[in-house]
C-alpha cells in the first residue's frame, strides 16, 4: 500500500549483477534480518537506512 511499481527498478553493477533501486537509492538486505519486515540495520554507523514511507534521503 502506498507503493508504486514506478518507484523500484535496477541498474548493472557490472558483469551482468543487478542492483535493486527505490526511488534512485540502491537497496541492500541486512544480515542480521531474520524475516520479511525486519529492518535490525535501520540506522547502522548512521549510514544505512531502511525503506520507508515517506521516503526522505538522509541528510
Amino acid at each position: 500500500m502506498g507503493l508504486s511499481a514506478s518507484d523500484f527498478g535496477s541498474f548493472d553493477r557490472g558483469g551482468g549483477v543487478l542492483q535493486s533501486t527505490f526511488k534512485g537509492w540502491p537497496v541492500y538486505t541486512y544480515l542480521g534480518d531474520a524475516a520479511p519486515g525486519d529492518v535490525n540495520g535501520d540506522g547502522t554507523a548512521l549510514k544505512w537506512f531502511a525503506t520507508k514511507l515517506p521516503f526522505v534521503a538522509p541528510q
